[in-house]
């Protein structure tokens, strides 16, 4: 150290160490502070700027576009759109402050410059250009700049577009988007803050819920109250609640008996008046384009670029007749009001007054006082409901419930549809479930509101084209050249990520919107001179098909339209593995697959070159048409071999070039022949080729290989990675025959022959599993062989010594001086054995030799493929033979296997819904096909449960077991087995009679609903009565006047009616279970009698697979319906119960991407917005620091671990721009376990409950993730005394759960028992033991399914029933504990010794009291008689007494 630097104060090495690494750090790490944007530039300025909006310090990475996204919620910058940013010196003169009401800035003194673009065209405009910020850039060059910088507005002329873009943000600010802020610095945060955890420290307790929670079954009208832990009795408006003041320092003590307002009433009257204002920002005024417009030419070159009017939409204006206030002249410079008038005169000249603004809000304030009155009203409206929305976004759960729940308080004039808007718009997904918005009449019609913008809206919809970036985008391009961008760096990996994730959102969301306009009709197809079903669809460069079989001239294995559909599932299954591999140099085309309406759409890009000609690709692998010979490229070949047939374990075998039997051939031929289309094609040359010709492939035959003209390399139609699952093949064709081994029924077919099921196929998952368990005997049998090998030589050398007993007692020695050597060096391991260790680790070239042998034919099974004979057929029956033992593991190892975890716990926790359910056993290698021999399983356990009950009543048990079968399990399996089944049923139904159901779907919708929650349909006499009661409904000719459907007429041999009665429906269901499941159900429509059958959670996962979204109301399902079946062959549109078609809000599609972050169909939104499911992210960097902070965490290196999950959730956000991707979820709640896991529940209960509101978002309020964290936050709130917090999503997680998996399921005997629990605990000194008793009653009724949990329950039960004063009762059940400690966990175990010494204890209490109740009794007795005794003596003294008064009398 030099001695300037030991003089120098450690205040200043301080600020030289700050300086100097502030100077370290990355231009994009930097933060900007001081900056403003100063008000649109004016011709003549003075000294001072006013209304400048100060910025908050930003980071230099920020984009430009930020900028304008926050300006556009600033008073009196907000409706500006058509200017750019310049930057300038900080003025040494500036002051912030509100934009009077009319903007002073955008008059005749604004300065109005030319498009930067078109000033860029001029030599001369470099210097002007160099301070303008690039609108698609960053912040990055201020750092560059010595002196402070702001950003000055410069206002810009319009253009015919522009001034579209203008008008539409206006009319966005006038329908209620008014804005309300006035500063983008918040300088009370730290105050707020300060305030909060003041009021958190107040009160820890609060007041505890003493409500019991309510039924789920049919109960969906408290639906958003109930998942958001609230209950709506308590949310009445003006209700207020009787409460003792805590006498907390800041707050004014009351005296005992005053009434204080509950926060639920508190909350009712802010969401009350946050409506009262949403009407108030609602401007009863439109800007429609006027009749004049467009401008005539010679308006036009004079700068005229549109007319507009602006309409007075309110009452008074309507019934004066003046509805037109203002018409405006849109310019290049502005607005101004001109001499027009509708249906009278044409003048586009400006008015008398004509106040020009370069802002067409300035100019009609100007213009209208009426007009301008409102926009102040409006303004003063938003600043007012910024401030109740900050009061009700405290909590984030509240935040949600106030707009689910919003219409329930009141405050609006007219009840309107932007309140489910609303909803959606804070959610990602589309809920099946909608608010009911409360209405004085029974329909709908008055929800929706009058708006003459959407009509235009919806005319101008172009579908997903974006007409303003010129040319169709080429999806193809854009996706390959992101997947070859480079990786070397992180950089390099986030910006790849980046651009791979916009381009497959943008394909999806484009993909959902041509769907929507080939269903509307808006599309012609490509072919319209071939039939419907082969008619094919071109829009924004996208390929749409239908997903039915195309007919016999393409190369297939499949037949049928269910056998497509499925296929493009398995071929969606495929792309999605092979486009995650990197660099593999195989392409796959962007897919997404959508179902809507009952008709499966596959879109896709288009392979380069194939709509050109065939010239211009090449066929490298495979065949296109049946019977064309195979093509071969060795160079594909291997790689194909390399990157797929070694990963998933493909052996590669020969097959025939022409490898279709020749009756096939002819079949195909036939079909040809009798199709007049195929006889006008020209006839084409085929390549001669010899029939006994081969090549080898370790893919799908029917697989192709294509050079495009971009001379990449891709693989279509690769529908499998597995071979076909030999337990769905029959016997006679090679099959395992399992299945026809079985009891078959009336609904389940005899035989395994279905076109479908060729497409049943073995799940990757399974074939890992099956390969190394085979791979593990095969080294256990090894090592077996070897240890047997090695004793029978130490058995040979033995005996050796037994013969020779000198030579015995030399090597004793020799052993003896051994082993302590051995002994001595016991301790350090010899560098032999650690070679040893290593190369046991090592497979040898005999163990790879079995491997290969491991390796499966993926070609095998396949129907009318042509045999090999000879050597060749050897092979192939091995390779069958292969594949029958991977299906036997599945039937005979795998399923068991699962069906024990689920009984013994080793498989915890129990699937929640069918969602999680397919998850689950998809992730052990289970198809859902399986699902009905996992309920037959499961219906095998409970049988022998029961034997078991009914032998341990008898006594005759030698041997109790601890656990039984959930019943959760076999109600779930069911439903999800319902659900599909019933999912394909109406996409039939949809499909039949040329599609006439799906143009008025509701009718349809509605009847099938009511069958399926039901047991029976209601008699006449039943309806009767039940529509005698109804007091808000419409009748029959009511409902049938809501629209004419008795219109048209039937083409001859129509076929069945649209709508089906109930049995009609389940008929059909069933057969369709026993057909795909092979299963006979025995919980759904068998009358109810068990009571077990899931009605709500059918309805909810059914209505998650179809896309169908309910009223949110009680439904009464679970009994009678009326489905009007057989009635409709006049088309009338018909009620139905307890689903009506008005209870039907919406239909959406469901999509499926190739490259989702989850699996299944997803349900998607059209509308306003447009919402995907959530997509993988391409970068494995988040993943690997995930990966990263589980393991520091599980190591408690808890600081890393934090740094590690704070860095997965950053790189997760910046790849999807979007906070509600499940990778940021989990990277939050493992951030949340991680300060759990330190101690600081304070910050873990605030990161889980950012959790659970991305989780909301994200997946909606009813899913499994969400229910997890609303478990966590229970145990967090829990450990930080917040009790009322904690029983608050105690309650929300319990309605979610018996909402998706029924009142049985096991963790709702656990949530009861934790809440018994907690309202018994000690720290609540017994004010709760009511409640707590209710809660473990209801734990009981539940069951636990373990034995010994039971006996946990039941010492609970004596706990509170001791606290209770029933010891009698607490005795009782302390006894049950006590027998079940000693049975499963023996006497000496600790807990049965203290339940021993409680039951003794309960039980002396328990004598007691009832020695001093029969003591008291006693002694009341004796008193009583006293008291009898006595009262006789007075009796007798007082009569007495009157008889010598009388006495007296007489005398006298």
């Amino acid at each position: 150290m030099t001695p300037g630097e030991e003089e120098m104060p450690p205040a200043e090495s301080a600020a030289e160490d700050a300086q100097k690494e502030e100077a370290e750090l990355p231009p994009e790490e930097i933060l900007l502070e001081g900056l403003f944007i100063l008000p649109p530039r004016q011709k003549t300025t003075g000294d001072k700027v006013q209304h400048a909006v100060a910025l908050p310090p930003l980071r230099s990475e920020e984009p430009v576009q930020s900028l304008r996204g926050a300006l556009s919620e600033v008073i009196g910058y907000a409706h500006m759109t058509n200017y750019r940013f310049e930057v300038c010196d900080k003025p040494a003169n500036v002051t912030t402050g509100n934009v009077p009401l009319i903007s002073p800035y955008s008059g005749s003194n604004a300065v109005i410059a030319t498009p930067l673009a078109a000033e860029t065209l001029c030599e001369e405009s470099s210097k002007t250009s160099e301070n303008c910020l690039d609108e698609y850039g960053n912040l990055v060059k201020l750092t560059e700049r010595e002196n402070p910088a702001s950003f000055e507005i410069v206002l810009e002329r319009y253009d015919v577009a522009s001034i579209k873009d203008h008008v539409t943000r206006l009319r966005s600010l006038m329908q209620g988007n008014v804005p309300s802020v006035e500063s983008l610095v918040d300088e009370d945060d730290e105050e707020k803050q300060k305030e909060s955890s003041e009021e958190k420290k107040e009160d820890i307790v609060g007041d505890l819920r003493s409500t019991s929670v309510k039924s789920v079954a049919g109960n969906l009208q408290d639906f958003f109250y109930r998942v958001n832990g609230e209950d709506p009795e308590t949310y009445q408006l003006g209700n207020k609640l009787k409460q003792t003041s805590n006498g907390s320092k800041k707050k004014k003590k009351r005296g005992p008996e005053e009434e204080i307002p509950s926060k639920e009433s508190l909350f009712a009257e802010k969401v009350k008046r946050w409506n009262e204002l949403d009407d108030k920002m609602k401007m009863p005024y439109a800007i429609r384009y006027s009749g004049y417009h467009p401008p005539p030419s010679s308006r036009r070159w004079l700068g005229d670029l549109a007319y507009l009017e602006l309409i007075d939409l309110s009452q008074d204006a309507s019934l004066n007749g003046s509805s037109t206030c203002v018409s405006v002249t849109a310019t290049t410079t502005g607005f101004y009001v001109n001499n027009s008038k509708p249906n009278q005169h044409f003048d586009p000249s400006p008015n008398a007054q004509p106040c020009f603004s370069h802002s067409l809000l300035d100019c009609l304030l100007q213009a209208s006082p009426k007009f301008s009155q409102a926009w102040a009203a409006a303004v003063e409206a938003s600043k007012e409901r910024s401030a109740v929305l900050k009061s009700l976004n405290k909590d984030p759960l509240l935040s949600f419930f106030r707009i689910a729940a919003r219409a329930d308080f009141g405050g609006f004039k007219l009840p309107n549809s932007s309140f489910q808007q609303a909803l959606d718009g804070a959610l990602v997904s589309p809920s099946w479930i909608v608010p009911k918005i409360p209405l004085d009449s029974w329909h709908n019609h008055q929800l929706h509101p009058y708006n003459i913008t959407k009509a235009e809206e919806d005319l101008n919809q172009t579908y997903g084209i974006d007409l303003r970036n010129g040319g169709i985008r080429d999806w193809n391009e854009e996706l390959q050249m992101a997947r070859e961008m480079p990786t070397e760096t992180l950089t390099q990996r986030l910006e790849r990520a980046r651009m791979l994730h916009k381009v497959l959102t943008e394909f999806g969301e484009a993909s959902l919107l041509g769907v929507k306009a080939i269903v509307d009709g808006h599309i012609a197809p490509m072919n319209p001179n071939e039939t419907a079903r082969a008619q094919v669809f071109l829009h924004n460069n996208i390929f749409f098909s239908r997903a039915i079989d195309s007919g016999p001239e393409t190369f297939k294995w499949h037949k049928g339209d269910a056998a497509a559909r499925k296929a493009a599932n398995r071929d969606l299954s495929v792309i999605s593995t092979i486009s995650r591999t990197e660099k593999s140099g195989l392409c796959t085309l962007g897919t997404v697959l959508i179902d809507f309406l009952g008709t499966r759409y596959v879109c896709q890009s288009i392979l380069p070159g194939i709509l050109i000609g065939e010239r211009s690709h090449t066929l490298l692998y495979g065949a296109v048409e049946t019977g064309s010979p195979l093509k071969f490229d060795e160079e594909l070949h291997e790689t194909i071999k390399g990157f797929i047939g070694e990963g998933m374990m493909l052996a590669s075998r020969p097959v025939y070039r022409i490898p279709v039997t020749s009756e096939r051939l002819e079949e195909v031929q036939k079909l040809k022949e009798n199709n007049p289309f195929y006889q006008i094609l020209e006839k084409k040359e085929e390549e001669e080729v010899n029939p006994d010709a081969t090549i080898a492939t370790c893919i799908p035959i029917e697989a192709k290989g294509i050079m495009g003209s971009d001379k990449r390399k891709y693989l279509l139609d690769l529908g499998r990675l597995t071979p076909r699952d030999a337990n769905w093949v029959s016997a006679s064709e090679g099959g395992t025959g399992k299945f026809e081994g079985l009891q078959l029924t009336s609904n389940i077919p005899s035989t395994l022959q279905d076109d479908e099921w060729t497409m049943h196929v073995l799940r990757p998952e399974l074939v890992t599993r099956f390969t190394q368990t085979k791979m593990a005997r095969y080294l256990a049998l090894k090592k077996e062989a070897a240890d047997s090998e090695s004793k029978k030589s130490d058995d040979e050398v033995s005996n050796e010594k037994s013969n020779d007993n000198t030579l015995s007692e030399i090597k004793e020695q020799e052993k003896t001086d051994a082993s302590e050597e051995n002994a001595q060096s016991e301790t350090i391991p010899s560098n032999s054995e650690e070679k040893d260790t290593q190369d046991s680790r090592k497979l040898t070239e005999e163990d790879e030799a079995y491997a290969e042998t491991l390796k499966l034919n993926i070609n095998v099974f396949m129907p009318h493929m042509k045999k090999f004979e000879g050597d060749l057929a050897e092979q192939i029956k091995k390779d069958e033979q292969l594949v029958r033992e991977a299906a036997e593991f599945l039937w005979d190892e795998t399923l068991p296997r699962i069906t024990r975890g689920v009984k013994d716990g080793s498989l915890h926790p129990v699937p929640m819904d069918g969602k999680t359910l397919t998850e689950f056993i998809h992730r052990q290698g289970i198809n859902c096909r399986y699902l009905g021999r996992l309920a037959t399983l499961a219906k095998e356990e409970e049988a022998r449960d029961e034997q078991t009950e009914a032998e341990l009543k008898e006594g005759t048990l030698p041997y109790v077991e601890r656990r039984s079968m959930p019943k959760c399990w076999l109600e779930l399996l069911e439903c999800e087995i319902v659900a599909r089944a019933a999912k394909h049923v109406l996409d039939r139904y949809f499909k039949e009679n040329a599609g006439i159901a799906s143009t008025q779907p509701s009718q349809t919708i509605a009847s099938f609903l009511s069958s399926l929650v039901s047991e029976r349909e209601e008699t006449a006499a039943q309806t009767e009565t039940r529509l005698e009661k109804r007091t808000l409904g419409p009748d029959e000719e009511e409902f049938d006047a809501l629209t004419i459907t008795d219109t048209g007429g039937r083409v001859s041999g129509g076929g069945s009616s649209m709508v089906r009665g109930r049995f009609e429906v389940w008929i059909d269901i069933e057969q369709e279970v026993g057909r795909r499941f092979r299963y006979n159900l025995s919980l759904f429509n068998k009358g109810n009698k068990s009571g077990r059958a899931l009605h709500i959670p059918l309805l909810r996962r059914f209505c998650q697979r179809a896309g169908i979204r309910l009223y949110a109301k009680n439904y009464d399902v679970g009994k009678g319906c009326l489905c009007g079946g057989g009635n409709n062959v006049s088309g009338l549109l018909l009620e139905s119960y307890p689903i009506s078609p008005l209870d039907i809000v919406d239909i959406v599609p469901l999509m499926k991407h190739s490259s989702a972050y989850g699996e299944g169909f997803e349900p998607c939104s059209v509308g306003a917005t447009i919402s995907l499911p959530p997509l993988q992210v391409a970068l494995p960097d988040a993943r690997f620091a995930l990966q990263r902070a589980h393991l520091m965490m599980n190591g408690r290196a808890l600081s890393k671990a934090v740094d590690l999950a704070q860095e997965a959730a950053s790189l997760y956000q910046r790849v999807t721009e979007s906070p509600t991707h499940p990778g940021v979820v989990e990277s939050m709640e493992l951030l949340s376990n991680i300060f759990l896991e330190a101690g600081d529940v304070d910050t873990a209960s605030s990161n889980e409950a950012k959790a659970l509101t991305l989780c909301i978002q994200g997946s909606g309020f009813d899913s499994p993730r969400v229910f997890a964290s609303h478990m966590s936050l229970f145990q967090m709130n829990f450990a930080a005394k917040r009790i009322d917090q904690a029983i608050k999503h105690a309650h929300a997680a319990l309605y979610i759960l018996e909402l998706m998996a029924g009142p049985r399921h096991t963790e709702v005997f656990s949530i009861y028992h934790r809440l018994g629990s907690i309202y018994s605990s000690d720290d609540l000194k017994g004010k709760y033991n009511t409640i707590a008793l209710a809660m473990l009653e209801e734990a009981d009724k539940r069951g636990s399914c373990d034995r010994l949990m039971d006996g946990i329950a039941a010492k609970s039960h004596a706990k509170v029933h001791a606290g209770l004063k029933n010891f009698e009762a607490a005795a009782e059940a302390e006894r049950k504990s006590y027998q079940v400690f000693t049975l499963f966990l023996g006497k000496d175990h600790q807990l049965t010794k203290e339940s021993e010494i409680d039951l003794i204890n309960y039980s002396k209490l328990a004598i007691r009291t009832k020695v001093s109740k029969v003591s008291g009794e006693k002694i009341r007795e004796e008193e009583a008689i006293a008291n009898a005794v006595a009262a006789e003596l007075v009796a007798e003294e007082e009569q007495k007494m009157k008889k010598t008064s009388k006495k007296k009398k007489g005398k006298k």
